[in-house]
């Protein structure tokens, strides 16, 4: 079968708004889902503002004040919403935090990391 390059650009334009959908599906703003987890107005602002440090691994979440914000926010994802997948709640498959860290911010994560958190291709997708 062949395909033009007007076909075989709608199914890459379609196949990327699936991907962006779908990532889309995934993340929620930030303040949302700190509100939600009880987050203050403070550890908000801190988790925002220190959110690409975590990521890149020059700060670490379970320091001080950012271990208060990934309890509150391990409490929610892995209790509450039940959105972290067992492995990772339990830590079996894979870290925690990391799983947070992806979920918060899936492209600053992959742009950074080059990869998802170690362990999430053996849990069903989020």
């Amino acid at each position: 079968m062949k395909i033009n390059k007007q076909v075989l650009k709608r199914l890459i334009q379609e196949e990327l708004q699936d991907i962006l959908q779908e990532i889309q599906g995934v993340a929620r703003p930030i303040d949302d889902i700190a509100a939600q987890a009880g987050l203050t107005e403070e550890e908000m602002i801190h988790l925002e503002t220190n959110l690409p440090a975590y990521i890149s691994g020059k700060m670490d979440i379970m320091d001080d004040l950012s271990f208060e914000i990934f309890e509150k926010l391990y409490e929610y994802f892995a209790f509450e919403s039940r959105e972290m997948p067992h492995g990772f709640a339990s830590a079996d498959s894979g870290d925690p935090a990391e799983w947070i860290l992806y979920r918060l911010s899936p492209a600053e994560y992959i742009r950074v990391r080059k990869k998802p958190p170690e362990g999430l291709e053996d849990e069903p997708s989020l």
